[in-house]
C-alpha cells in the first residue's frame, strides 16, 4: 500500500462527506478550519482535502456547544486549547460553576481568596491541589480557583464538616486534570465530575 493510500485510509472524508454527516454547509466548516478549531486536513496527490472521523466529531461538538450552550467560537477555541475536546456535559457543569471564561484566568485577589479560605478546613486547600481542582502549590490561584474555594467554604459553613461525620476528601479514584501544552504549566483541567463529587 503506497503512502497516498495510507493518507486516504486515515482521512476518508471529503468536504461533501462532512456536509452530509454533520448537516452544516461547507462555508461554515471551512470557517471552523480557518479558526483553528478542526484537526488538520490532508491533501491527496490530486490536491483534494481529506478529513478524519475525528473532524466529523469535532464539527458536531462545536455545533452542539454553539446551539445548546450558546458558546461563541472564541470560548470554544479557548476550551480546546486549555482542556481539549471535553464532553458537553462537563462543559455544561463548568459553565454552571462559573469556571468557563473567555480569557485565561487572572490571578485571584486577596479579597476573593479570603471569602472562601476562612471557612475551609485545614487540609481542604491541599486536597483541592492534590486532586488537580485548583492551581498546584507554587502557582498563583486564579479567580476561577477562588470561586471554587468559596463554594467549598460555603459547603463547610453549611455544616458539611469532618466533625459532623462527612469525609475529608473524595476518593483517590477521581481523575486528575490534564495540563495544557504551551501554557507554562498553567490551565489545568477540572473534571466536572470531581467538582460535583467533592461538594456532595
Amino acid at each position: 500500500m503506497g503512502p497516498s493510500a495510507l493518507v486516504v485510509e486515515g482521512h476518508p472524508h471529503r468536504m461533501r462527506d462532512l456536509v452530509r454527516l454533520t448537516g452544516l454547509p461547507a462555508p461554515t466548516i471551512h470557517f471552523y478550519a480557518q479558526q483553528g478549531l478542526l484537526p488538520p486536513a490532508r491533501k491527496t496527490a490530486g490536491n483534494q482535502a481529506r478529513y478524519t472521523d475525528a473532524t466529523v466529531e469535532r464539527v458536531v461538538w462545536i455545533r452542539t456547544l454553539q446551539q445548546h450552550l450558546h458558546l461563541p467560537l472564541r470560548t470554544i477555541r479557548w476550551v480546546l486549547e486549555r482542556w481539549g475536546e471535553l464532553p458537553v456535559d462537563e462543559i455544561r457543569a463548568l459553565q454552571a460553576l462559573g469556571s468557563l471564561m473567555d480569557e485565561p484566568d487572572p490571578a485571584a485577589t486577596a479579597e476573593e481568596l479570603a471569602r472562601g479560605l476562612e471557612a475551609l478546613e485545614p487540609t481542604d486547600l491541599d486536597d483541592l491541589r492534590e486532586l488537580g481542582l485548583v492551581a498546584p502549590r507554587g502557582q498563583p490561584l486564579t479567580s476561577s480557583d477562588a470561586r471554587l474555594i468559596e463554594l467549598v467554604g460555603a459547603v463547610r459553613a453549611a455544616g458539611l464538616t469532618t466533625a459532623a461525620g462527612f469525609p475529608r476528601r473524595v476518593p483517590r479514584s477521581v481523575p486528575r486534570r490534564r495540563r495544557a501544552p504551551g501554557r507554562g504549566g498553567a490551565a489545568p483541567h477540572p473534571r466536572a465530575g470531581a467538582v460535583a463529587e467533592h461538594h456532595r
